[in-house]
């Protein structure tokens, strides 16, 4: 059996700022990494991962939690999302 090697990409821009303000929501709201996974039914290990900076990307699994807790991610990212979620189209007028 024949892999294809992972292509390396680089780390979304607005990482770094994403952890942070991820970590002041829990702090301002009293919770933790491992309470906020459970009430966000996710593994509590992607929410350590993204806050330890183990994660190069805003994953599929990580944008409720941002959105959840009000974060703003740039539009590219939200945009993108949202048309493979519903499957849409950019007409470039959106």
């Amino acid at each position: 059996m024949h892999f294809m090697p992972k292509i390396a990409k680089p780390p979304h821009p607005q990482l770094p700022r994403l952890r942070r303000e991820l970590e002041a929501y829990l702090e301002r709201t009293g919770s933790n990494p491992n309470s906020y996974a459970k009430l966000m039914g996710i593994n509590q290990s992607t929410v350590q991962r993204f806050l330890a900076g183990r994660t190069k990307n805003v994953t599929e699994a990580i944008m409720p939690l941002l959105t959840y807790a009000g974060i703003q991610i740039d539009s590219g990212i939200v945009e993108s999302h949202l048309h493979r979620a519903f499957n849409l189209k950019s007409t470039g007028t959106d």
